[in-house]
């Protein structure tokens, strides 16, 4: 498996490359997209010539399936069948299939190190470029800096901040949590903390922002033990409030207090927020089991609205996104997906010291995404969609490692039996009712 072993590193570091279109005849792609295909490809042929059994994470298969039933309904009622399936494509079905190849070929705690600088890799250039926009802004005197923050690649800024938020939790666990860990695995975070930082602060997003507090209050958490740990479970959501309050009572015109309220650019704030979501919950209540598929919001009639959300199709929250595009159908398969994987975290939380900073990492990240889309939509994208998958993959490579296996969480309703054994492919001698290992006996001493 080491082409595809390459491959996946190679896609993982490619993440902003979504948004560099390649024409391949008369076809529309982009860079990512084709890794994923390639990879795809290659790891088909290798598991083909090897005969070695694809290790896909049945405890994610259910919810999973859930959420692609929901797609021809998804197409059938939007506007523009064909952009539709371009985006399901894209933003569903590819992440979710390299998400399967990745749980695949991660098979030890070295390779999963990889992984992750590969990710920071990707993430390290969207921060380069948010730094470098912002230095070029103050230096060429470009005006309301603020209200429309500069960026580079993205079209919002508020994009780089998602991307960047998940992946400052991935490396601030490998930089703090203890644990056996290489050089590089310290050096390489370490380093990448030092450029994403200010690029997440400097995007001016306040998605970003809430998901980085929610960051540093989990990692302070893990991180902390006893009375420490009671301190800090107080103190950072209070400073955090205090500190929110402040920002938003700040009396200076055109600052940032006033942006977040009046949403200046394409930094949408609150008043410009609560108006795609009055949007939003206008369209579900109308259709609450079908949704309006995708492209239906950013072709609603806005007269009077802001510019920066007269025609934006997502609606700055991740619930109201999957519910608006997928139906009931589609935020079932979500709620369902996140409850498997706290599952996996609830489980793996007293997990060996060699893959929990990893394991911390990947809860930490998916909290930033969950928080994060309170405010904007993440994981309809198809950069937050395979680094979500991608910290789900961590989570379930950690498992298989650490020999867990774990129970069915859910069932269908109406009595239905569960869609699949919701477990990892385990070998047959472990026992269910632990779901460990059996402790081998201590050596007979003579």
């Amino acid at each position: 498996m080491r082409a595809s072993r390459a491959l996946v590193y190679a896609t993982a570091a490619a993440l902003p490359a979504f948004l560099l279109r390649v024409h391949v005849g008369p076809l529309s792609t982009s860079a990512l997209e084709i890794a994923v295909v390639a990879t795809l490809v290659v790891y088909t042929v290798e598991v083909y010539a090897s005969g070695v059994r694809p290790r896909w994470p049945g405890a994610f298969t259910g919810p999973m399936l859930l959420v692609v039933a929901s797609f021809p309904i998804a197409v059938a009622v939007s506007p523009d069948r064909h952009a539709a399936m371009d985006e399901i494509r894209m933003s569903f079905v590819e992440p979710a299939l390299f998400f399967g190849v990745t749980c695949s070929v991660l098979s030890s705690q070295r390779e999963m190190g990889r992984f992750v600088r590969a990710l920071m890799v990707g993430g390290a250039a969207v921060a380069l470029m948010v730094l470098a926009a912002f230095a070029h802004a103050v230096a060429t005197g470009r005006p309301d800096i603020l209200g429309t923050p500069p960026i580079a690649w993205y079209p919002r800024a508020a994009q780089a901040g998602l991307l960047l938020t998940p992946l400052i939790a991935l490396a601030g666990a490998m930089l703090l949590m203890p644990g056996p860990l290489r050089r590089v695995d310290r050096v390489v975070p370490a380093l990448f903390l030092v450029i994403a930082l200010p690029a997440a602060t400097l995007t001016l997003s306040q998605a970003a922002w809430l998901g980085l507090g929610a960051v540093v209050f989990a990692l302070a958490l893990a991180a902390t033990r006893g009375r420490r740990r009671r301190v800090v479970g107080v103190a950072i959501p209070t400073l955090a409030v205090l500190g929110m309050a402040a920002l938003l009572a700040a009396p200076a015109r055109g600052s940032v207090a006033q942006d977040i309220t009046t949403g200046g650019g394409p930094s949408t704030g609150v008043d410009s927020r609560a108006q795609l979501w009055n949007d939003a919950a206008a369209m579900v209540r109308a259709h609450p089991l079908t949704g309006v598929g995708i492209g239906a919001l950013g072709a609603r009639n806005a007269p009077g609205e802001a510019a920066d959300v007269a025609h934006r199709d997502d609606p700055s929250n991740l619930v109201l996104a999957f519910w608006l595009q997928l139906g009931a159908l589609g935020l079932a398969g979500l709620a369902w997906f996140a409850a498997r994987a706290g599952r996996w975290l609830l489980v793996l939380r007293s997990a060996h010291a060699s893959v929990r900073p990893f394991v911390v990492g990947a809860a930490a990240a998916l909290l930033a995404v969950f928080v994060a889309g309170l405010l904007d939509t993440t994981v309809v994208s198809p950069d937050l969609a395979v680094l979500t998958l991608g910290a789900c993959a961590l989570i379930a490579t950690a498992a298989r490692l650490e020999r867990l296996r774990l129970r069915v969480l859910l069932r269908l309703p109406l009595g239905a039996t569960d869609i699949e054994p919701a477990e990892l492919p385990m070998p047959a001698d472990i026992p269910r009712g632990t779901g460990r290992h059996p402790v081998a006996p201590p050596p007979a001493t003579a």
